[in-house]
């Protein structure tokens, strides 16, 4: 079963902290881009390295911004201060599921809009679908996966439609825990910590 939704989305972009200045707006640095990987003094280095500001620009990618450039850099004590034009935002026209059953649409639906909701962001839907995942596991359904495929809609490259694979996998049953006859701990403070209720038997 396929289901599909529409999502209207417009850019936004907000920023905390000092490092990265977004279309003139601070931005927190982002957390898997080393700086200055050699530990060496930024006011003693040199340029900065091209890496760096390759993996900075793939990193704003993977929120959206494809087009991303960087305009220039300058220091400020011992920080590097990255200047960079974001471009047009890639949006999310549309998100496709397939293979839903055990949990229901809807809350598929307002876990991925969120995500999406001003424009494509990896991480975002990366996080909304670990999210789900775990509810798959609270219902009995440890196995389940997902996967998602991107694909550009227009000729200007600015908008995307997602179709998220989810495969299911089989119900597990916990039929039966052993406990070490020499740990002395009563079953109830051990269901309790393993999350069970006890049954009669």
């Amino acid at each position: 079963m396929v289901l599909l939704w529409v999502l209207s989305a417009t850019g936004s972009v907000r920023g905390q902290s000092a490092g990265l200045f977004l279309d003139g707006v601070m931005e927190s640095w982002p957390q898997q881009v080393t700086i200055n990987p050699t530990g060496a003094d930024v006011r003693a280095a040199g340029p900065v390295d091209d890496a760096v500001v390759a993996e900075l620009l793939r990193s704003l990618a993977d929120r959206g911004f494809w087009y991303a450039t960087l305009d220039s850099v300058s220091r400020a004590s011992d920080k590097h201060l990255f200047y960079v034009s974001g471009g047009h935002p890639v949006t999310v026209r549309q998100v496709q599921l397939d293979g839903v059953a055990v949990i229901d649409a809807e809350r598929w639906r307002d876990e991925l809009a969120g995500a999406v909701a001003d424009r494509y962001d990896r991480s975002a839907l990366g996080a909304a679908l670990a999210s789900m995942l775990n509810r798959y596991a609270e219902e009995g359904y440890p196995l389940a996966a997902a996967k998602t495929e991107t694909s550009v809609t227009d000729s200007t490259e600015t908008s995307v439609d997602i179709l998220v694979k989810v495969d299911e996998g089989i119900a597990v049953e916990l039929t039966e825990i052993d406990i070490d006859e020499r740990v002395r701990t009563r079953r109830k403070l051990l269901a309790r910590l393993a999350g069970l209720d006890l049954g009669t038997d």
